[in-house]
């Protein structure tokens, strides 16, 4: 188990994925380590860590999808995709990660770290699109979290008037860029319910 986790550790800096997401892929294993058949075989391949990463992603409503995972470590998606059905057939795996591991709310500001990381955003973007979605995730509720996260970055990035490409964005959250407009236009319906220093610049509409 040390092994592998070091294993997701090191994956987990690469995909440049959050905390969240590292710390569920350690309790799918554990789980996983307690209900395997001791025979299995390739459990310790990086395909079926990949797997476990998935599902993490999954569960919270972010990350990476399995398109994204299979080209950013040049894996196959069949066999990233054969590991990921056999743990969804256990419903103690499964249900990882579902109670009380974070609130939203951090799931949310992990989320928006980690996309403006991977799109070179300056700490600035990043402080006040935390900010956004810490108070976005009241009035958007049903809402996933890296919809609001991407949403949010994108308010930011328009209130700061910085150049940016939604598609690029829409793309590094992994939702699709319809999406990200419609949740960015509900944050700019509800501008009275974020602090005003926020928006000094009035957001722009796209």
């Amino acid at each position: 188990m040390k092994e592998a986790f070091q294993r997701l550790n090191e994956l987990c800096e690469s995909l440049q994925l959050p905390s969240l997401i590292n710390q569920t892929a350690k309790d799918i294993l554990r789980q996983f380590e307690k209900q395997r058949d001791k025979n299995m075989k390739g459990y310790k391949k990086d395909a079926f860590l990949v797997a476990v990463l998935l599902l993490s992603c999954k569960q919270a409503q972010g990350g990476r999808t399995l398109k994204s995972l299979a080209r950013a470590t040049d894996i196959e998606e069949k066999e990233i995709k054969r590991f990921y059905k056999m743990l969804l057939r256990d419903s103690s795996i499964t249900s990882m990660g579902d109670n009380d591991r974070k609130s939203t709310v951090h799931q949310t500001q992990e989320l928006v770290e980690v996309f403006c990381n991977r799109l070179q955003q300056p700490f600035q973007v990043i402080k006040d699109a935390k900010e956004v979605s810490a108070k976005a995730i009241s009035f958007l509720e049903g809402k996933r979290p890296s919809s609001i996260a991407a949403a949010s970055i994108l308010f930011v990035l328009n209130v700061m008037r910085l150049q940016h490409k939604q598609q690029e964005l829409a793309t590094v959250a992994g939702i699709s860029a319809n999406t990200l407009r419609n949740v960015y236009k509900e944050i700019n319906k509800n501008l009275d319910q974020l602090p005003s220093h926020l928006f000094q610049l009035k957001a722009v509409s796209n």
